[in-house]
Formats: structure tokens, sequence, C-alpha cells
């Protein structure tokens, strides 16, 4: 171990560490690498720093806090986690390896020595299995209660065990547990109990007044599913949780009404957004969040607004690049002296003074000029070297704000309008009100459009109508009326895409069209079945035991791992729309968010044959599995039901890097042909396997394999006609039997109903759509005006 007061170090921490608001006073650097931090005051005053080794515990005094020195270590087993805490004049270690049990340490003979005592509890619980490991612990120094949480999932499941430290404070006494689910970490208040429960996802409160009967108080999903830490405000009207996973915000709840658990803010680092940062622990004091936030090092923010917490100061101890576990893992800001433990996983122990402050605030309300309606995602920027930034939400409403007062700019900024800048005087400690509109900068248009079925022309109401604008990011997802009908006022001038589905109907697309077109205008959907997932058409998603990796409709987050893929970053080529069903979409490495702890099921609305002699089903697949303790053994499975029994149709395994991958079957040689069809689609990653588990599913359609033939008068015509093969990769060939055609017409139209080719028949048949892209497209033969044959194409 080396100390050694840095004054290079001291001078150049503004060019070195990027810090805001704050100053190193010192920093001991360690022979091995270090893990969490707690503090402790004797009671002569002296503050020391109590620092988690791999392979043990530190004890630092901070009588000169410019001059932090090591005064006793206590070797252990090695373990890269630990977890530290103080009850009085003793201190509580938890190890996540090794066979340490708790680690009681009697602090009254500080500086001197430190004598300690490790303590294991045979068949702790009655069922044969010796408590030896945790993976943290908390106690509640007005009771005198030790809580450990993600201990052996053998015991409790890794649930929370209590322990009495009033009767000897060397020799935690057990005397309950918490609920059997697996906690990775724990926070008391009186009779309350706040678990992190991370493979669930979820925030548990429990009510543990009665130690032999918790009772759950209320729950709630952290934003990115893995639930790591929780801390509240002094008050217990609000607490703060942090997910350990790329990108993840530390999330704010008011959780006054603990039956009704509701977040109020999404904090994260400005100046490292979406560059992979990941919050580790957070912990509260007169409501500022002190945060360990790993690559972006001690950050702390201003929360005495939960719904607009503000950062207002920082230091990064980790020089390399963002993302990943480098960087600071523990801070611990409750000395009386107001220093702030930092410990660094590479570089030990920063002992860092926080000039505290109330952050200067700026909120309002953004209007349209004209019609004075709230104006969504408009971007607010502080002219100010301090990161800042938001949008507006849905109602026009904005928060924001900076560590430092002063005299700003302020500039708003939205598509379609004119910006607008406004000076304005921050101050620390006040949040200061702007209201203001902004003007329409382009045209605005009405929008009228009528769905109806091209075969009855009913209208067909709940179709949903999708009209976006991928590059101003904005999107309308509406169902038509009763008569079929939507309608949308003050439209802007743009490029717009646009998609018309109902389950039973095949989906009409337009890309780049101008809302100058759209007055009453008419859309026919031809009777079918397809799904590009451009909307909600009924699809829906179940999971038996999974904790993560659920199904959900959206655009595809690529993930990794190492180089191999593993879910998709896009959807599968040749349909409408961008978005895709994939198995969790929450972005991250390729173990985040993938399916684990169970099986996810995707299952289809039911459809039926539609009249058509046979029936077959096309659709897009990805499948990834990599990774885990053991081969990668798991599989994807469709499965086709007619109501009566359910078969499985198709079991895939990955081959090599994952890729969108098409395939097609006869459902009739799996099931009879009902009216209560529907396809499943499942996957599963049961522990312990522990695998990399993605899949996505996309481009649906069903359609007949044998084609019906259609005519405005076909007796009349007197003859047959067939299409072969039908589906067709390369080209279709047209025949007709009993009649030769002279100076016919053949038209073929995709499914929006556009002219795509056009062409004269003479003879007895005829190929064509060499040129036609994979799709669905209908072909009619006119002779002079009058049609006499028609017929649903599929190209593969």
């Amino acid at each position: 171990m080396k100390h050694f007061l840095l004054l290079n170090l001291l001078a150049l921490s503004t060019t070195l560490f990027s810090q805001l608001n704050s100053t190193l006073r010192s920093q001991l650097d360690y022979d091995v690498a270090v893990n969490d931090v707690w503090g402790y005051v004797a009671p002569d005053g002296t503050e020391y720093a109590i620092i988690g080794l791999d392979n043990g515990i530190s004890f630092v005094s901070l009588a000169d806090p410019d001059n932090a020195v090591e005064v006793a270590r206590i070797n252990g087993d090695n373990s890269i986690w630990r977890d530290m805490k103080t009850y009085g004049e003793y201190a509580y270690n938890v190890a996540d390896q090794g066979s340490e049990g708790i680690s009681a340490f009697d602090l009254r003979f500080l500086p001197d020595s430190v004598p300690f005592k490790k303590t294991t509890y045979p068949d702790i619980i009655g069922n044969g299995r010796e408590f030896i490991q945790a993976h943290n612990l908390y106690i509640d120094t007005n009771r005198g209660r030790l809580y450990t949480a993600g201990g052996s999932r053998q015991i409790n499941d890794g649930g929370i065990l209590i322990f009495d430290l009033t009767a000897d404070p060397m020799t935690p006494t057990y005397i309950g547990k918490g609920p059997a689910t697996y906690s990775h970490d724990v926070y008391v208040v009186e009779d309350t109990l706040y678990c992190s429960e991370i493979y669930d996802g979820e925030l548990a409160l429990y009510d543990i007044s009665d130690l032999d009967n918790p009772i759950t108080l209320g729950t709630t999903r952290t934003p990115f599913n893995f639930t790591h830490n929780a801390w509240t405000t002094d008050d217990q009207q609000y607490i703060f949780t942090t997910d350990e996973k790329a990108n993840a915000p530390v999330a704010a709840y008011d959780i006054r009404d603990k039956s009704d658990i509701k977040e109020t803010f999404q904090f994260r680092p400005l100046g490292s957004i979406n560059t992979g940062t990941i919050p580790h622990n957070v912990h509260v004091i007169d409501d500022y969040l002190s945060i360990s936030y790993y690559t972006d090092g001690l950050v702390v923010a201003d929360a005495s607004k939960p719904d607009n917490i503000i950062e207002i100061a920082n230091y990064d101890t980790w020089l390399g690049s963002n993302g990943g576990f480098n960087g600071d893992w523990g801070a611990y800001p409750f000395l009386p002296s107001g220093l702030t433990l930092v410990s660094d996983r590479a570089t030990g122990l920063y002992v860092v003074d926080v000039d505290y402050k109330r952050a200067a605030r700026l909120e309002g309300i953004i209007t349209d000029l004209d019609l004075g309606t709230p104006i969504n995602g408009v971007s607010v920027s502080i002219n100010s070297t301090q990161p800042n930034g938001t949008t507006t939400s849905a109602i026009g409403e904005y928060k924001t704000g900076i560590a430092d007062g002063g005299s700003f700019e302020v500039t708003f900024t939205a598509e379609n309008y004119l910006p607008l800048t406004v000076p304005v005087d921050m101050a620390n400690d006040v949040c200061l009100r702007l209201d203001t509109t902004l003007t329409p900068a382009v045209r605005r248009y009405d929008i009228s459009v009528t769905v109806v079925d091209d075969e009855t022309g009913e209208a067909i109401p709940n179709a949903s109508f999708v009209f976006k604008n991928e590059e101003e990011d904005t999107s309308v997802d509406m169902l038509t009326n009763a008569d079929g009908q939507v309608i949308i006022d003050n439209v802007f001038e743009g490029d717009y895409d646009l998609y018309v589905a109902e389950w039973g109907y095949l989906t009409i697309g337009e890309e780049t069209i101008s809302p100058s077109t759209l007055e009453n205008r008419v859309y026919r959907l031809t009777r079918g079945y397809m799904d590009d997932f451009v909307s909600d058409e009924g699809w829906t998603a179940s999971d038996e035991g999974a904790t993560s990796g659920f199904w959900v409709r959206g655009i595809p987050v690529g993930t990794f791992f190492g180089n191999i893929p593993g879910s998709p970053g896009f959807d599968a080529a040749g349909d409408f729309g961008s978005e895709a069903y994939v198995t969790g979409n929450g972005g991250g490495g390729g173990g985040d968010d993938d399916v684990d702890g169970g099986t996810v099921t995707l299952t289809s609305p039911m459809f039926q044959d539609l009249g058509l002699a046979d029936l077959k089903v096309s659709y897009q697949y990805w499948f990834a599995n990599d990774g885990g303790d053991t081969t990668p053994d798991d599989n994807l499975t469709i499965k086709i039901s007619n109501g009566r029994e359910t078969v499985v149709a198709r079991v895939y395994e990955a081959d090599g890097d994952a890729s969108w991958t098409a395939d097609s079957f006869l459902i009739s040689d799996f099931v009879e042909i009902t009216d209560s069809l529907q396809i499943i689609v499942e996957t599963d990653d049961s522990a312990p396997n522990g695998h990399i588990v993605e899949a996505a599913f996309d481009n649906f359609l069903v359609y007949g394999r044998t084609i019906p033939v259609g005519t405005d008068d076909y007796d009349a015509a007197g003859f047959t006609a067939s299409v072969f093969p039908n589906p067709a990769s390369e080209s279709f060939q047209l025949t007709f039997d009993g009649r030769t055609l002279n100076q016919a017409t053949l038209r073929v139209t995709d499914v929006n109903g556009r002219l795509v080719s056009e062409q004269k028949v003479d003879g007895e048949s005829v190929v064509f759509g060499q040129a036609l892209p994979a799709g669905v497209y209908f072909a009619e033969v006119l002779e002079g005006t009058r049609r006499i044959y028609t017929t649903k194409l599929v190209k593969e």
C-alpha cells in the first residue's frame, strides 16, 4: 500500500479530473482493488474511512483530512463485493464470496488496533444450510438491528435476514427473516423494509412490525428492471433508486402513499448522456443525492424538488472512457465535517469536499402562439458552461436548472417553429417560472381519412391509423371512430409515413406523403392477415417465471455480446415501418434485458381461412443464444393452435451469428383448419443456465397456398385459369385453359392499390413478376374494360 499526499495531483486536479463545486482533500492508493466505503466518527471527533478491499478491510484516519493515513488493515477472504456499516463503536462487514459470515469490528481502540470477530450461522433458518455470505447489509441504529441482503439462494432465497446487535455487539444474534425474495440491497426506517429486489426489477416495501409476518405495503418496477439500491429522504416521503445498467437513471418516487408509489423524475448526469455510464449506489443527505456513478465518479444532485433533480457537484475519479464498471464504487457523505468519502476500484480512497448548494431552477409551459395548445418536444437550453437541457412533455411542460445561478439566455427550439431566445436571471435555491409561446414557421393542414372494407364498402371502426414524421420525431397513432374516420387538425406540412392496419385486413402503407393530400381521403382495406407491427393489432405477451426479456413491440435497439450480435438493431427487411416484436428492448450489453429466469411467450390474435382452400403462414425471426456457464442449448419455438390442440411447427437453434431469417409452413400440415387459429412464439432461459437469449419476430403474413380465382363474370368467360408457382420467389406463370386471349391486359397492383406493372397478354399463358420485390400483390386481366380474372400473388 502506498500513502501519499498528492500535491501535484491536487495542483493539477482541474485538468486531470472533471470536477464541479468540489475539492479533493487527499487520496490514498492501495496495492489491491477496493470496493465499498463507509465512515465512522470516534467519541473524540476523529473521522475515519472504512474501505472494503478485495482481500480485507482497511481503516483510515482522517484526523488530518489533507493527509489520510491507513491505521489498520484486517485480512479477509478474497471477495470482489463487500459492504460495511457501523453501529455505535462497532463496524460490521459482509462479503459475497468466501465464508466470513458477519465480521464485527471493535472500533473503541482506534487508531491503535481493531479487534474483530467473524461469525457464521449453521442451520440458520432450519433447513440445514449455513449462513456464510451476503451481498449487502444495513443497520437500523435506533433499534440495533442488522439486516443482510443477497445471501445464498438456498437460505430464504437470498432474501433479508435480521440480527440483533444489542445483546452482544460482537456476536450478532439471528432473530428473523424477511420475504423469501432475493434482495440485492436493503434499507430500513422503523418498521418499513425497503428491498431492492434486483432480479424481479422491483422496489418492494414491507411492514415488518411483526418479524414473523412481513406484509407487503407496495411495489414498483424501476426503469431498467434491475433494482440495485434505494434510499429515502429523511421524512420518508420520497425514495431514490438505482438500476445497475448502462444508461440507467437514478429514479425518484413519491412514497407518501406506499400502496400507490408514483415516479416523479429520472435523473442522469447530462455530461455523459447515452455513453453507457452506470449508476451504482445512491445515498441521501439533507435532500441531496450522493451517487457513486462508476466512470462518472461522484455525482451530487439537489433533490429538494423531487420532480426536477439537478446536478450541483461532481468529482470524477476515472480518467478512462465512459461505460463499464470502472471508477467510483461507493460514496459516503454522512461525516459531520461534510466531507465525502469516495472509493475508486483502481485508485483507492478519495476524500472530497463538496460545496453543497441548492440548484438554480427554471420551469414553465410552452404553447403555440396561434392555437394556445401545449407544444411537445421543445428543446430548452440555458446558455451556460454547466451541462443542462431538457425537452417539453406532452403537456408542454419543461423543468431544468443549473448548479450555479447568474444571468443567462435560454433558447427554445422545436421543429416547425421559429426559435426563441429569452434573457433570464437565475438564482440558487430559486425556481424561476417562465411560460412562453412559439410562433409556427410552416403551413398547417386538416386531415380527414375514412377506412372502409374494400369488398363491402362498410366503415371499419377501431382500425389503427399511424402517421409519423421520423425526421421530426413526431408520431400520431389513433383508432378510427365508429364511422371509420380519423380527423386530425393543424398538421404541419412535411414528409410523413402513413400506415392503416386492422387485424383481419392487409396493411396499407404510404411513405413520404404530404398532409395536404389527406383531405377526405378513403382507404380501402382488403381482407387478409398480415402484421408488420407498425401498430398494436392485439398480440399478447406473457411469461412464466421470467425476470427480464419480455416480448415488447418497438423499434429494435441492438445489443452485442462481445462482437456477437445479441438483439437486432433493426426490423426485418421488406415490410412496413421499423417496428418488430423483440425480447426486451432496453439496449446495453448482450446480457442486458435478454431472457432470464423462465419462458416468454408471444401469441397472435385468432385468425381463420377467409374462404381460401388452404393456409400458409410466413414470417421472419431472429434468434441469438450464447454465453452462460454451460453450452448454450436454448431455442425459439413456433407453435400453431386451432383452439383444440397446440402443435410445435418449428424449433430454431442458434446457428452462427444471429440474423433475420424468413420461414413459412402450411398450417394443415400440423392442425385442422378452424376459425380459432393462433401462432405462438416462445423462448426460454430458465435458471441457472444464464445464457444470452434474444429473439425477435416480424413480417407476419397468412395467405392461401392455392390462391382461389375470382372474376366479374367468371362463368361467361368460359375458361379456367391458374397461377403457378404462387407464392413465387422469381416469376409467376399465368395460364388460361379453354381460351386463347388476344390483346388482353394484365395489371398488377400492390396492397396499396398502386399500379406496379402492366402488359399485354396474347395466347394461352404469360410469365411475369420477375422484377417484383417480396410482398403481396393483386393481378387482374381485362378484355377491353371488362375484368375477367383476378387473383392474389405472394412474392417471396
